[in-house]
Parts: structure tokens; C-alpha cells; sequence
């Protein structure tokens, strides 16, 4: 720009990494963003691009800190989304948007963002002017026309790379393990009624006392799955999941217990009466899990003879975690419109080994996934041939609770 234009060409000197503005001693400069020489930095203004690509908030912290001598600094930070839903840019994004919605102030921040929203379709071309505001100025309808023939016919990599670079919206991963409108799309009218006395597979996942705990019931024959959770009250209060733990309690789809931790007692009698209404023929649970009272709750109860320990290595949970991926992908499985397990559905990212193994990872996950484990419990019980008869109504125990 400067050698195109005469008038400042006559005031900034270019170099082959700087321009350099002698009158006002003033320069601008790019920094690598995984630069060890940020030491020393002085700086009125600094852009910070595609920021959802760094690692670590390093060098936004630097020049942050760099700015404090300045009456008037002025950060830029501009990106578009990305895949990695742990890094700094997302939790920056997170934080921005709850001041857009007024719920944190932060008066000395302008944010705004062009992103296609929740629900939008992302075949229709009014998103994609939704997401491009500048679309037939700087970057044709044409040109998005072709980016999104491509995502659609070749799916997978390059549908992300549309919705990400596009439409700048965030997705787990490079390789998404289950798009969110197939989840949707697994909806048949199976209602609670519908599940009564009929033969399922369940599943627990007990992560901790003060985390989510869920069970999840699978229904070979009506391919169906029905989702039960548990949280504590304090974790509904503090809301570090940033989802409406209230709404979701509210409309009974998650059980909440008072006091800090989860009530064992009254979960176990709440699971114990969602067994005695279904002919459930295996409960299968990780048994690294099993020490914090649940299991040996419902052994107590009666339910022992249809307990079964199921491992959780990537070799044990790679069947069930692709039959499961088939069932939706295919639409074969109603989920019953459960919002917490669609939400559970994008945080999930699946890793694979060299012998092409899958297995949903928390670590990596961008935040709850106990309802999938819960699911892949109960379908790999049920793929491991469960016991061929269930649980009789003599074999529970009347406990006081």
C-alpha cells in the first residue's frame, strides 16, 4: 500500500520486515507468534490475526501487558473460527459473547462477530451472507457457491473447512466424529410410554460425586435410546458447563440432589425404579468407576445378577462407539429429543489408534460427554451377548432410603 501511494511513500520508509515512520519514531513490524524475543515491547497498536490458530495465549498476554505504558493502546484481534475448542481464542470467544449478551461488562471491548447461528442451515444461501457481510465485494457469491459444492459432495474435511473458514463457526475437529443435523434427525416419536416393559441394554457412567452421572437405556428392538442424568445441586448453581443446567432440571430431564455431591442413596433408588419398568438384561459399567457407592447400591437392591463389568480400553469400546456412530449417521436410532445428549454430542472428538480403534476422548473433548459413555456401556453390553435372561421383580430387595 505504501508503494502505491505516492503521499505515503513520502512520509514511511519501507524495509524488507518494517515500515519506519522517522517524524514520529514511530515503526510497524510482524511478530512470529511462537517468537522467544517478545521482551522489551512497547507497542500503541498491534493486530493479533487468525488468533484461533495459536496454541497458548502467550504473545496476546505479552502484547497485553506491552501496552500498559500507552494513554491510548488499541489491540485488534481478528480470526476466524477454528477446531480446537480448548484454545484461547474459544474461551475468548465465550467470554465476548456473554458480553454482547450483557451478562459480563467489559466496557473497553468491542467485539463483534459474523458467525452463522445455532439451527441456521448451512445450504442456505442467506447463512452465508449472514456469515460474509462483505459477500460481492471482497469475496463473490459465486466463489462460496463452489466452496459449498465442494463440502457438500466430498463431506468430512472439506465440510468443516466450509463451515469453519466460511462460516465461521466452530466444530470439534478437522474429522467431525457425528455432525449435529444427523443428531437432530434421529427423532421417530418414541415417547417414555412407548419404552415400558420393553427389553433394553443399559449403561452407567459415574464419573464423580460432583460431576454428571448418566444412564443410558438401549432399545434393540424399537432402536431407540433413552437418556437419565444426575448433578448435584452445587454444580447446577455454579454452571461451569455454561449450559441451562435449570432449564434441563426443570423440564425433568436431569436429576438434581441437594448439597455439593450427588445423593447415592437417592440415586440408586431413582435407577433401581427405571429397572423395575423395563426388561433390561445387562447393566454394564466401567469398573474403575465403581468405588463411589452406585454399583454396590444397586447389588443391594437385587440388581447384581444383571451387573456386568465392561472395560473401557479403545479395543473395547471401538465396536459399540462405530455402532453407535452408524445408528445415527443412518438415522436408525430415535434419541428422543434429548438436548442434553445433543449437546453432549458436539463436544464429543474421537481419537483412533494405529489399528484404527475408536474411542471418544474426554481429555479431548470440549466439555461433558458421560451420556455417550453411558450409551456405548449399553451398546457394548448388548453387543458382548448379555445374560439371556433379565432380572425378576423377586430378585429386588425393598431398601429404605
Amino acid at each position: 500500500m505504501v508503494g502505491k501511494s505516492p503521499a505515503l511513500s513520502n512520509k514511511i520508509a519501507r524495509f524488507q520486515s518494517a515500515l519506519t515512520m522517522e517524524s514520529t519514531l514511530s515503526k510497524m513490524e510482524p511478530l512470529a507468534a511462537d517468537s522467544d524475543k517478545l521482551d522489551g515491547l512497547n507497542p500503541h497498536f498491534a493486530v493479533v490475526d487468525e488468533y484461533h490458530a495459536h496454541k497458548t495465549d502467550m504473545l496476546y498476554n505479552v502484547l497485553k501487558s506491552a501496552t500498559g505504558a500507552r494513554r491510548q493502546p488499541m489491540i485488534f484481534t481478528i480470526t476466524t473460527a477454528g477446531f480446537d475448542k480448548t484454545s484461547p481464542c474459544f474461551l475468548m470467544r465465550r467470554i465476548y459473547i456473554d458480553v454482547l449478551l450483557g451478562i459480563k461488562k467489559q466496557e473497553n471491548t468491542f467485539v463483534m462477530i459474523y458467525s452463522a447461528d445455532e439451527g441456521d442451515d448451512w445450504k442456505d444461501p442467506k447463512t452465508w451472507a449472514k456469515s460474509n457481510p462483505n459477500m460481492g465485494i471482497s469475496i463473490s457469491a459465486e466463489y462460496l457457491e463452489e466452496e459449498f459444492k465442494s463440502a457438500l459432495n466430498r463431506g468430512g474435511s472439506e465440510e468443516v473447512n466450509f463451515k469453519t473458514k466460511n462460516l465461521n463457526q466452530w466444530v470439534d475437529a478437522p474429522t467431525v466424529w457425528i455432525q449435529d443435523e444427523k443428531v437432530r434427525k434421529c427423532s421417530n416419536g418414541t415417547t417414555d410410554a412407548d419404552l415400558v416393559g420393553q427389553t433394553c441394554y443399559a449403561g452407567l457412567d459415574l464419573a464423580s460425586h460432583v460431576d454428571i452421572n448418566a444412564l443410558a437405556l438401549y432399545f434393540p428392538e424399537l432402536k431407540a435410546i433413552k437418556l437419565y442424568y444426575w448433578i448435584p445441586e452445587a454444580k447446577m448453581e455454579e454452571n461451569a458447563d455454561r449450559v441451562d443446567y435449570k432449564t434441563w432440571a426443570a423440564e425433568g430431564r436431569i436429576f438434581v440432589t441437594e448439597g455439593n455431591v450427588i445423593d447415592i442413596d437417592a440415586q440408586v433408588e431413582k435407577i433401581t425404579e427405571i429397572i423395575r419398568g423395563v426388561n433390561c438384561r445387562n447393566i454394564a459399567y466401567d469398573p474403575a468407576k465403581a468405588y463411589h457407592g452406585t454399583v454396590q447400591g444397586l447389588q443391594k437392591a437385587g440388581l447384581n445378577n444383571i451387573l456386568d463389568e465392561f472395560n473401557q480400553s479403545i479395543k473395547t469400546m471401538s465396536e459399540p462407539t462405530r455402532e453407535l456412530q452408524r445408528l445415527v449417521e443412518s438415522a436408525e436410532v430415535d434419541l428422543m429429543d434429548d438436548p442434553v445428549l445433543r449437546w453432549m454430542f458436539r463436544n464429543a472428538v474421537a481419537v483412533t489408534d494405529a489399528n484404527d480403534n475408536i474411542k471418544l476422548h474426554k481429555a479431548k473433548s470440549m466439555n461433558k460427554i458421560d451420556g455417550l459413555t453411558a450409551i456405548i456401556n449399553a451398546i457394548g453390553g448388548y453387543m458382548s451377548g448379555a445374560k439371556p435372561e433379565p432380572y425378576k421383580d423377586s430378585d429386588l430387595k425393598i431398601l429404605n432410603f
